[in-house]
């Protein structure tokens, strides 16, 4: 704990990658848990991942200027 920046990029990055892999697991496990098609799944996999982008750069961007200005 004696160096706050590595542990805030730290935790950046593994909260990226936690993401990252649930956004790609989601279409594989919709289709086994809910019998849906690939195309729906797919469908929703491209939107949830757009989706998820905006929103994670705006909330992100918010928060650092608040934290960091």
């Amino acid at each position: 704990m004696k160096m706050p920046p590595i542990w805030m990029a730290s935790l950046t990055a593994l909260s990226v990658y936690w993401c990252y892999i649930n956004l790609i697991y989601t279409v594989p496990y919709l289709q086994a848990v809910f019998n849906i098609s690939q195309s729906q799944a797919s469908i929703f996999g491209i939107i949830n991942t757009g989706t998820m982008g905006v929103a994670a750069g705006l909330i992100s961007g918010t928060i650092s200027d608040y934290l960091f200005k």
